[in-house]
């Protein structure tokens, strides 16, 4: 992991750095991952937002489960939303488990679809209707659906647009790290 930091070249230099390696190995140590991220970075107490992508290609270790419940309060106590996204070698227990870290802590679930040419087989999302994005095009708009606020004084039949990411008008800064 690295630090949070403001110098973007370290950022994108730790992201190019990056390399996935071995894999087919279940379950993994999950608990491991959110204790790294949520004991191990400073998060910023003051932040307005702190997201917490979580990404799975395989379920828990089953003994980890009442520590990553510990830890899934932890998070929600801190502020910070977990995102997890579901890749191959997601099984619906795990989808379960998923979807109520991001319901605990207000994320939101996001998963990989067979669209994506990415990895394994993907399982079918348990939902009735879902749209299919590039994953980075997703990624931007969960970023942005939780930094922008709905403004309040609108009506709620009005449609509002979000901002585009580039050009928040109602946020001081915005900083993303790699964790």
């Amino acid at each position: 992991n690295v630090a949070f930091n403001d110098d973007l070249l370290k950022a994108l230099n730790f992201i190019k750095l990056q390399f996935a390696g071995g894999g087919g190995d279940f379950p993994e140590a999950v608990d491991d991952a959110l204790s790294t991220a949520l004991d191990s970075l400073q998060w910023n107490s003051t932040a307005r937002t702190k997201l917490l992508f979580l990404i799975l290609d395989a379920p828990p270790h089953n003994e980890a489960i009442a520590r990553i419940q510990q830890q899934i309060l932890k998070a929600a106590t801190m502020g910070i939303r977990i995102v997890p996204v579901a890749c191959s070698g997601t099984d619906k227990s795990t989808e379960f488990l998923l979807r109520s870290m991001a319901l605990a802590t207000n994320g939101t679930y996001t998963f990989l679809t067979n669209h994506s040419g990415v990895g394994n087989s993907h399982i079918e999302p348990t939902t009735d209707k879902y749209e299919v994005e590039l994953l980075n095009g997703l990624l931007q708009r969960v970023i942005g659906q939780f930094l922008f606020a709905k403004d309040c004084s609108k009506d709620e039949t009005e449609q509002v647009q979000q901002p585009d990411i580039k050009q928040p008008d109602n946020v001081l800064a915005v900083k993303l790290y790699p964790n």
